[in-house]
Formats: C-alpha cells, sequence, structure tokens
C-alpha cells in the first residue's frame, strides 16, 4: 500500500467527498506520522500495540530490532567541512529513533553488496575522546558519529568514497506519496484506524460546503 492510498482509504471511511476540502492527504500523513511514532514506542518499550495505550516511551537499555520493512535505504554524497576537518554526510530524510535504537541500522559504502565496508557507529565525540587511539578503536574499519542530521565519519579516506548508502526508519513526512508505507500490514491496519479515530471530532462537525474554506468579506 502507497502512503497516498493510505491517505485516500481513511478519507473514504470518514465519508468526505472529493469536493470536501477540511481533511487531505497532507492532513492525514501529519497525523499518521505522530500515530506511528507512538506506535512504534509501544514496540521499543516491549509492549503490545492496543487501542487504549498512548505515551509509552522505549524501555532504557532495551535494545530495538523492528523488522525489516519498516526500514528505506538511500543513499547520500560523501563531503568535507573544512571547519571540521572531517568528512561527513547528511542524512538522506529525516528519521524515526528511540533508546536503544537510534533509527539507523547501517551505513556502508553505496557500492558495497557484501557487508565488508559497513561503518561502525560511535557515540557522538568518538573522535575526540579517542584522539590518537581512534584507529586501533575502529580496527581500520570507518566510523560515524551522529551530530543532529549529519553523519560524520573517524578513519574515512581522503577522496576516495562519492556516496554512502543508509538504512534507517524514515517519518512518513519525509516520504512522497506514491511510496510504499513503511510497516507490515497489521501495522498499517492499527496504524488507519488510529488515525482514522483522531479525526473523527472533526467529522462530527456539521459541513457547510458552500461556505467552508472561504473568507469572511
Amino acid at each position: 500500500m502507497t502512503i497516498g492510498v493510505f491517505c485516500d482509504e481513511i478519507i473514504k471511511e470518514l465519508g468526505y467527498d472529493t469536493v470536501d476540502k477540511k481533511l487531505d492527504r497532507r492532513n492525514i500523513i501529519v497525523r499518521a506520522d505522530a500515530e506511528r511514532a507512538e506506535l512504534m514506542g509501544v514496540i521499543a518499550g516491549g509492549g503490545a500495540i492496543s487501542a487504549g495505550q498512548s505515551h509509552i516511551r522505549p524501555t532504557k537499555g532495551r535494545v530495538v530490532n523492528f523488522p525489516d520493512i519498516f526500514y528505506i535505504s538511500r543513499s547520500t554524497p560523501v563531503q568535507f567541512d573544512t571547519s571540521r576537518g572531517k568528512f561527513f554526510s547528511n542524512m538522506p530524510t529525516d528519521w524515526l529513533s528511540f533508546d536503544g535504537n537510534n533509527g539507523i541500522r547501517v551505513v556502508r559504502l553505496a557500492k558495497d553488496n557484501v557487508g565488508s565496508n559497513y561503518m561502525v557507529a560511535q557515540m557522538a565525540g568518538a573522535g575526540v575522546l579517542f584522539g590518537s587511539l581512534e584507529s586501533a578503536q575502529l580496527g581500520g574499519q570507518i566510523g560515524y558519529e551522529i551530530e543532529g542530521t549529519k553523519l560524520f565519519y573517524n578513519n574515512m579516506p581522503a577522496n576516495q568514497y562519492n556516496e554512502v548508502l543508509v538504512t534507517y526508519i524514515p517519518t512518513l513526512q519525509a516520504l512522497a506519496e506514491t511510496d510504499i508505507l513503511p510497516c507490515d500490514a497489521t501495522f498499517a491496519a492499527t496504524l488507519m484506524a488510529k488515525t482514522r479515530e483522531a479525526f473523527m471530532p472533526q467529522r462530527q462537525i456539521p459541513q457547510d460546503l458552500a461556505n467552508d474554506g472561504k473568507s469572511n468579506p
């Protein structure tokens, strides 16, 4: 199911028609994104998804592994930060992260299909902490640190790699409406039900299709 189809199904189930401007796909995506993060928080916390749960946070120290379908892979260029003297990449889009899971499954060289050049996730500031021992700590591998929306690399060879491939959990707002909804069928059904439920109070408001959305004179 694409994100656009997901949105259209909710709009149809709520009884809106094609000329009604009170609800569109973007409204659905923004709300579904929030509901999806909450439901994934339930999974991250080791709980089961149920209609009565809300504001659940991941269990501290618990390692979270979501199914493959929750992730996407996108390439991003390797650039050089002259002020930091380090190579870096911008994350391809916004992404979700939880305690025990930074939202990034793996960072690897874009043309590597074997796994020999997967990069090592490090805590922010690892390059400063290890200093001259950085190379020994990584065992010759390339490491990356997450700082905001950037991945800064340690041990990245100069002028050797043009791009990396990042496998991560995207936000729905970062994707196109033609992209596949990144979750399994059971999760999608729960997400659709919770998103539809969130719009029910709005649906109860009487509509005036002749005047809604028009500016007052």
